[in-house]
Order: C-alpha cells, then structure tokens, then sequence
C-alpha cells in the first residue's frame, strides 16, 4: 500500500494524519520515509537526504523507492542535460546507500542495471 501512496505528502494536501487513521502507522513511515523535505531547497540535498532517511528505515522502504526510481527513469530522456544529471547523480547515491541492505535482492541488481545504461546513454 505505501509504495501507491508515496508521493502523497509531497504531491497532494493528503495529511500524515490522514494516511495514519486511513492506512496505519506502517503505511504512514513508509510514506513518510519516501517524501521529501521541500524545506531543503537544494534538489541534490534533498535527495540525498531523502534516500539516506529511506536507507535508515529499512528494506521495505529502500524497495519503494527503488521501484519508484526504476519507474521515473524511464523518462529521464525528456529531461535537459542539467537535471538528468542530477536524477542519474540520485540514481547513483540510491544505489550505493541501498547496496548493504539489498544487493542480494532482484530489484537492486536492476538498479545497477538501469544506472549502467543511462550513463552509457547520457554520460559517454
């Protein structure tokens, strides 16, 4: 449930309070793990942030926003040089935060896989 509700809190006026009475403290972590701070002005910062508070949270919130990124880089393509660079830089810091706890897990390996081809594609 938390990996379809986990842009909620930085998308939508859905409150924390909401999801909790809706979906339970569980749900709501794992949300709230996977938002952003957009108190951190700067993209690259608040990403890091971000994947370090899901790095910390445990497992089931590293694969949410792993699926996420595996979803959204899909169209990094549209983006201009500036901001591709900086989702494949989030790519990149997903995975080395993400490695000791889920290098064994299928969707790591298609983390690795996807940051190979996306910097073959746009890097070289």
């Amino acid at each position: 449930m938390a990996g379809f509700l986990h842009d909620l809190l930085e998308d939508t006026k859905v409150t924390e309070e909401k999801i909790e009475e809706n979906f339970g403290k569980k749900v709501l972590a794992l949300v709230k793990a996977n938002s952003e701070d957009r108190k951190i002005k700067n993209e690259r910062e608040r990403n890091e942030e971000m994947l370090c508070r899901c790095a910390n949270s445990g497992g089931e919130a590293m694969m949410i926003k792993a699926a996420d990124i595996l979803d959204n880089s899909d169209f990094y393509c549209l983006a201009g040089n500036k901001k591709r660079r900086i989702l494949l830089e989030k790519l990149a810091f997903a995975i080395d935060q993400f490695r000791p706890q889920l290098k064994g897990e299928p969707i790591f390996k298609e983390l690795e896989e996807k940051y190979q081809k996306l910097e073959r594609r746009f890097l070289n």
